[in-house]
């Protein structure tokens, strides 16, 4: 078995080229070590010598001349010539060339003992070389990692930037437009007739569909650059969803769909922004009245254990579809492609309201059998249990 210095602990997998050259200095008994191009010979990084004195810097000074006029693109035959014109001067080399795709750089010792190197020594240096590989190794990929994720992060800021310009640009016309069509409704420029009334409803009704996916796209682009404020407020769950169920019975008499809404505790409420919870809620019941067919039933009942709330959104409707369950939260997906196109939205409603959730240290799941119908959970934590 090798004898190894207690020395050789320093060999950690944090070793590099420039440390490497210092570590098997102080494990070897060499005149001097040296880390070198494979491709050029050109130094790396050499030792300080050992022992220092006159004698062992005129080797020094003879090594690096060696290296400097060698020019050969062949790396073997370039050390061979270099350890022939180290002889005449007393000094034995040992090289070690680490294990790896990377072979770029070579450790190269020197040293006048008659022995050198002993097996030890060249365990040390191989072993030691090794170690720094894997290491270099490391870190390039670290950088490349780094490199990458900085690319995109940018990509991702640039193009949050031009979602949140983009709809601010739409916006703006949008809100004049359904401001102009109030005031003709209003016979501001003179008398409406019936005829014009209807057609100045539909314009707005139109209007407001745009802006609300917009909307959409604009609280997509602000969660994904980090910008969505959350204030904490105490929402009380029974007054947000009666308020929700008057807002909604226009389209559940016209869609022709019975509704059942289990109000929770009057006392029971949860820790979230009033605002995004109602935004969540809200996109739950329209998703539920958007996918279930005339007839069908949409209920809304509330569990609750000991550290939060969860109210769930049960529908009859077309379901989705088992292998699409998965992604049902990513940015523009659907659930049935085929049924949706002729629906509204563009798909963010979704993965706005889950972000909005987990914001809110909550969580939205979904359970859906197809063609049976689906329950969307909100789940937000409950107050005094944070």
């Amino acid at each position: 078995m090798l004898a190894l210095p207690a020395t050789w602990r320093r060999l950690t997998p944090e070793l590099t080229v420039s440390s490497l050259v210092e570590v098997i200095a102080g494990l070897l008994r060499a005149d001097f070590v040296y880390a070198v191009l494979v491709d050029t010979l050109e130094p790396l990084r050499s030792s300080d010598l050992y022992p220092r004195g006159p004698a062992t810097a005129a080797l020094r000074e003879d090594f690096a001349t060696a290296l400097d006029v060698e020019d050969d693109a062949d790396s073997s035959r370039g050390f061979e010539q270099i350890r022939q014109k180290m002889e005449p001067l007393g000094i034995r080399l040992f090289t070690a060339t680490p294990r790896g795709q990377r072979q770029w750089w070579r450790v190269v010792a020197g040293s006048r003992r008659s022995d050198f190197p002993t097996a030890t020594e060249q365990f040390i240096m191989e072993a030691a070389a090794d170690q720094a590989a894997i290491s270099v190794e490391k870190s390039l990929l670290i950088a490349a990692e780094r490199r990458a994720r900085a690319e995109a992060e940018a990509a991702n800021a640039a193009k949050a930037g031009f979602l949140a310009s983009m709809s601010h640009e739409l916006r703006t016309p949008l809100n004049a437009i359904s401001g102009y069509v109030e005031l003709l409704k209003l016979g501001i420029h003179g008398p409406v007739t019936t005829q014009q009334e209807e057609d100045l409803t539909r314009i707005r009704r139109s209007a407001q569909h745009l802006l609300g996916l917009i909307n959409d796209i604009l609280n997509f682009a602000k969660i994904e650059a980090g910008r969505i404020d959350i204030r904490k407020d105490h929402v009380n769950l029974c007054q947000l969803l009666a308020g929700l169920r008057d807002s909604i019975d226009p389209q559940l008499r016209s869609r022709s769909l019975e509704f059942d809404c289990d109000l929770p505790a009057a006392h029971l409420t949860v820790a979230g922004d009033l605002e995004r919870v109602h935004q969540i809620l809200l996109n739950l019941l329209s998703n539920a009245m958007k996918f279930t067919p005339p007839g069908g039933r949409i209920s809304v009942y509330s569990t609750v254990d000991h550290r939060s709330v969860s109210v769930h959104v049960r529908d009859t409707g077309t379901g989705i579809p088992a292998t699409k369950l998965e992604r049902i939260f990513d940015p523009f997906v659907q659930g049935d492609q085929t049924f949706a196109r002729a629906k509204d939205g563009v798909g963010l409603g979704l993965t706005i309201s889950r972000e909005l959730a987990r914001a809110m240290d909550g969580d939205l799941t979904v359970e859906s059998t197809e063609g049976k119908g689906s329950t969307f959970s909100v789940r937000l934590p409950q107050v005094g249990s944070i």
